[in-house]
């Protein structure tokens, strides 16, 4: 090797700088290399991350055609609990104040105070919500649940508080405050 050198090279310093050109290239690919293998390491471990989501994915596409008529029953079965988007936000609070107290009248009870609360706003339905204070006998009441349970669109009871009617204590009245609520759809979602 020194012949090879001393041959095309002459001089100490044409060596030195063949020597440390020589040093420098392969300092240069052994860093390259390193990078590629990281890289190549990275891209590996990514795959592995993300290949059962991908298979999950494609499994997901193979039952596309049963997945979407769950879809079109879950969504047929929203319309037929919830106000439909087409209906104006402050339409549905009124709506179900006034349904309400036409079910309450059914069922002989007396409506002392109703109120609509703000709505809160979900992703795909809003939730109108409606306190109601009515009196009336027990019977009267269970009637009156079993009619909500019922009503479409949906009037779920979210809470109940009873009480013995000040005027009627006696005669086993009771004064319920019910915490009611309807959905409606939002107009971007069908």
């Amino acid at each position: 090797m020194s012949t090879f050198l001393n041959r095309y090279f002459p001089g100490k310093r044409a060596r030195a700088v063949v020597l440390v050109s020589g040093l420098l290239t392969a300092t240069v690919v052994a860093l390259a290399a390193l990078e590629l293998q990281s890289r190549y390491a990275w891209a590996h471990s990514l795959l592995d991350e993300i290949g059962p989501r991908h298979a999950r994915m494609a499994g997901l596409g193979l039952d596309y055609e049963r997945l979407e008529a769950a879809r079109q029953q879950a969504v047929g079965s929203l319309a037929a609990h919830a106000y439909p988007a087409e209906l104006a936000a402050d339409r549905v609070g009124t709506d179900l104040q006034q349904r309400v107290r036409q079910l309450v009248d059914a069922q002989g009870l007396n409506v002392l105070q109703s109120q609509i609360l703000p709505p809160r706003e979900g992703v795909v339905v809003e939730q109108v919500p409606l306190q109601v204070t009515v009196e009336g006998g027990a019977e009267s009441l269970r009637n009156l649940l079993l009619a909500f349970s019922s009503a479409r669109p949906s009037i779920q009871v979210d809470a109940i508080v009873v009480q013995p009617s000040s005027r009627r204590a006696g005669d086993g009245g009771m004064r319920v405050q019910l915490e009611l609520s309807a959905y409606h759809l939002l107009p971007q979602h069908p």
